[in-house]
């Protein structure tokens, strides 16, 4: 029987899935947040997707639930940090 997959820590994302993940939380969009992290927009879409997988959700909607809900520990102490 095989064990139920790890969930994705805060610490196991890249300095960019972070930054991306805090574009999320503030409800931009792909548009706005490749123009913010200077990439195109194709780009940024295929990363969301990537980071999607990474935090195993479907959406943005419950990539914030993750952040907000499942981590919120980390979430305060890592993702909303303004340098």
């Amino acid at each position: 029987m095989c064990s139920p997959p790890r969930r994705t820590d805060i610490v196991d994302l890249s300095l960019q899935d972070r930054e991306m993940l805090s574009q999320v939380l503030e409800g931009n969009s792909a548009t706005l947040i490749a123009r913010q992290i200077g990439m195109a927009e194709a780009t940024a879409k295929v990363r969301l997707r990537r980071l999607f997988r990474k935090l195993r959700v479907e959406n943005r909607t419950q990539a914030a639930v993750w952040v907000l809900i499942i981590r919120p520990k980390q979430a305060t102490s890592e993702v909303a940090f303004s340098e």
